[in-house]
């Protein structure tokens, strides 16, 4: 999860985010990068504990019944539909 954080988009948001806010909007990408490391560093046995490999697997098998299968279901609109929409924009 952390690693599809840094893609070919990334430099130019970071150079965006100096642009706009001058070198203090560098500290949201340096927060962003200790979140995660952070999340590497913590959870990364725990998933591996779980063998899943993706995020929507934990959750699986974390709940389950409607409100599960709810959840799966709005968090993939949610990716499909306004975050590709951003990515791609």
């Amino acid at each position: 999860m952390v690693a599809t954080t840094f893609a070919a988009d990334t430099p130019l948001a970071v150079t965006g985010m100096v642009a706009k806010g001058g070198i203090a909007g560098n500290w949201l990408w340096w927060n962003m990068a200790a979140s995660g490391l952070l999340t590497v560093f913590f959870y990364a046995r725990l998933w591996r504990r779980s063998g899943v490999m993706t995020d929507i697997e934990f959750s699986e098998i974390r709940y389950t019944g409607r409100p599960a299968a709810f959840l799966r279901g709005f968090r993939a609109l949610y990716l499909a539909i306004p975050i590709n929409c951003i990515v791609l924009g």
